[in-house]
Formats: C-alpha cells, sequence, structure tokens
C-alpha cells in the first residue's frame, strides 16, 4: 500500500518547487511566464517523482520513465515555442499529442512482436485507429483547456490531474496512481499565477496517465474518458453570463461530475476485487 506520509512530502515538495520557480517567472513578462509555468510544473513533478522514489531512469527503461524523461520534455519545449513563436505552438502540441500515446506504448506487446514475427496484439489498422483516436482526444483537452487561461481552468485541470492519479492508483497501478496526485499537486500551485505552459505539462502528464493505466494497469476505458471527459464538461462554463468567480466555480462543479463518477466506479471495481464474495 502507498505511503500517505510519503506521497504528502512529494506533494509538499513538488508544490513548493513549482511554486518557487513559478513567482521568479511571473516577474520577467507574459512569454516568460508561459513559459517559466511549463518549467516549473516539470520540475516540480521530478521533484515529486524522487521524493516517491521513483527516480527517471535515462535511458528510460519503462512507461513512466519515457512520460517523465521524453514525453513531458517535449511538452515543455512545444511551450517554449508557443510562447516565443505562437504559429508553430499548436504545431508543436500537435506533434506531441500525435506522439505521446505511441512513445508510452513503445516496447509494449500491443505494437512489437515480441514472441516473433506477427505476435503483436495490434495490427497496422487498429494501431492507427487507436493511437489517432487518443492524439485526437488529447488535442481537443488541450485546445479546450488553451480557450480561456484563469484560475479556475488551472483548478480543473489540477482536479482532474488527481482523479487521473486515483482512478489509476485503484486500477492497480500503484506508482503512476502516486505520481497523478503529485501532479495534481504541483498544477494547485499553477493556480497561483495561471500560464498556458503549466496547463500543457498538467494536461499531457495526466493524459499519459491515464494512457498507461488503461495499457499497463487495470483502467477501464469508460473511466479514463470519463476523466477526459472533465475538462469538456467544464468549458460548458465559458457560456454563462456570470462573472469570473461565477465561472470558475461551475467550472469546477462541471468537470468534478465525471470525475467523480470516474472515482467511484473505479473504488467499487478495486473493493469487488479485494472482495469478491461481499463478505
Amino acid at each position: 500500500m502507498p505511503d500517505p506520509m510519503t506521497i504528502l512530502v512529494a506533494m509538499a515538495g513538488s508544490a513548493g518547487l513549482a511554486l518557487l520557480i513559478l513567482a521568479i517567472a511571473g516577474r520577467l513578462g507574459s512569454r516568460l511566464a508561459s513559459a517559466g509555468g511549463a518549467v516549473g510544473v516539470y520540475v516540480g513533478l521530478i521533484a515529486g517523482a524522487v521524493l516517491l522514489g521513483q527516480t527517471p531512469h535515462w535511458p528510460p527503461r519503462e512507461d513512466l520513465d519515457r512520460l517523465l524523461v521524453i514525453v513531458l520534455p517535449a511538452v515543455v519545449l512545444a511551450e517554449l515555442i508557443a510562447a516565443f513563436l505562437p504559429r508553430l505552438g499548436w504545431l508543436a502540441r500537435l506533434i506531441v499529442a500525435a506522439g505521446t500515446a505511441r512513445v508510452l506504448l513503445q516496447g509494449s506487446s500491443y505494437i512489437t512482436d515480441l514472441a516473433g514475427p506477427g505476435t503483436r496484439e495490434w495490427d497496422d489498422t487498429r494501431t492507427a485507429m487507436i493511437l489517432g483516436g487518443i492524439a485526437a482526444g488529447m488535442f481537443v483537452v488541450w485546445w479546450l483547456a488553451d480557450r480561456q487561461i484563469t484560475r479556475g481552468t488551472s483548478a480543473v485541470v489540477a482536479l482532474t490531474c488527481a482523479g487521473a492519479g486515483a482512478v489509476v492508483l485503484l486500477s492497480g497501478y500503484s506508482t503512476a496512481g502516486q505520481l497523478g496526485i503529485v501532479l495534481a499537486a504541483t498544477m494547485l500551485a499553477a493556480c497561483v499565477t495561471p500560464s498556458a505552459g503549466a496547463e500543457g505539462v498538467g494536461i499531457v502528464g495526466f493524459c499519459g496517465l491515464l494512457i498507461v493505466g488503461r495499457f499497463f494497469g487495470s483502467l477501464s476505458t469508460a473511466n479514463a474518458l470519463l476523466v477526459l471527459a472533465a475538462i469538456p464538461a467544464a468549458s460548458v462554463a465559458g457560456l454563462l453570463r456570470v462573472g469570473p468567480t461565477g465561472r470558475a466555480c461551475a467550472a469546477l462543479a462541471l468537470g468534478a461530475i465525471p470525475i467523480a463518477t470516474a472515482v467511484t466506479r473505479a473504488a467499487l471495481a478495486f473493493a469487488a476485487n479485494v472482495n469478491p464474495y461481499g463478505q
């Protein structure tokens, strides 16, 4: 079982370091603030991973290593490009979204002939459909979150990171779930100075955790999609004719609905697996 004290220390350390970097970047102008947001969340998450005892390996050995040392640095680079070359920013983000699942599934039986030619689980058509669908979903969520960078939006991203961590943890992938909870704490720190860069790392981070939870843990497709639906649901609040505070509260409430549903479903499934006869 995860040690609650270790998780709390990792959450505090990652959030504190991220907050420090974000505070410094916030004094350097809007472009550097956005780029600094990406750097701050990423560095904070790495610190949290180290405190959890999940120091990433280089070269990467497994999926979480690839998430931390390949995928998320690519997000930071994309956000740096977006901050200084806005016209190329979304192209860079699209490339990240398109490549994330492929990188995380590298070496898996889904796309690799581990037992000889023709033994992988997915053929070319199925691989293209699954990886393309994941990329499209991630990109849409990223775009929706980027439409309005506010504390409310950043809080929804933090909530979604926490939801992703919880459902992955309850689905049997403890280390990935703990990383999601630490990512949520880091994103809460980013709410102090919201930026597109910080949100980009948070979004790709929780999407990556949902991918590894689904394909390397026992996370159901339905629960993964419910967590992913939180940001689209929260974006509906932008249509309300209320003040910023009202929209932020509405966004959190709307985003919490699919997350609460997913966590409840995962908790019930976990309880059933632990005690299948209800005793």
